[in-house]
């Protein structure tokens, strides 16, 4: 498997929704893992790194601009409702970005 950003080899399952929300029960891994590479998982959990709700893209906050990065790999399995509460908990600039700040519509990245 690759990472879903960059392509790498080296990757690591990462959770849209937070592992810890979900019951003993409940399984997270087919509609809620996405996998990642060292870094891109780092800065995923980071809030630094929102996905766009189409599912073909995300927005990646540097430090200083967000960027709209085509996924490399298809994304489309994830439940909207966990990338949704996902895309809350990130950064204001990734928010912003992704349209989701109230009164700054022109912040928001069109699909491609």
């Amino acid at each position: 498997m690759q990472c879903a950003i960059c392509g790498n080899r080296q990757t690591e399952g990462a959770h849209v929704k937070p592992h810890v929300s979900f019951s003993d029960e409940e399984d997270d891994r087919y509609r809620n893992i996405i996998r990642l590479c060292p870094n891109h998982h780092e800065a995923f959990d980071d809030g630094m790194i929102g996905i766009v709700p189409d599912k073909r893209a995300f927005i990646i906050f540097d430090g200083k601009q967000g960027s709209k990065i085509e996924s490399c790999t298809n994304i489309h399995f994830l439940l909207d409702e966990y990338v949704e509460e996902r895309n809350e908990s990130c950064r204001f600039e990734v928010r912003f970005c992704l349209g989701m700040i109230p009164g700054m519509e022109y912040g928001r990245m069109e699909s491609p």
